[in-house]
């Protein structure tokens, strides 16, 4: 399943993350959501967590 809603992808027991049409990352959900690799994820979870009421909310980085 392919989602564009990041908060679905919670629900997932593995999820991959894609980044110009390739994976960057790919695993156990709560492993990727702890500890995050690629910078394109962590821009991705940053955002989730703005969305959810944090103070940090807009994340734009060149090239993405």
């Amino acid at each position: 399943m392919i989602v564009h809603e990041v908060k679905l992808a919670l629900y997932a027991l593995d999820i991959a993350v894609l980044f110009k049409g390739a994976i960057v990352e790919q695993g156990d959900t709560k492993k990727i959501l702890r500890n995050p690799l690629h910078s394109y994820t962590q821009l991705l979870i940053k955002a989730l967590l703005g969305i959810e009421g944090r103070k940090e909310r807009k994340y734009i980085r060149e090239g993405y």
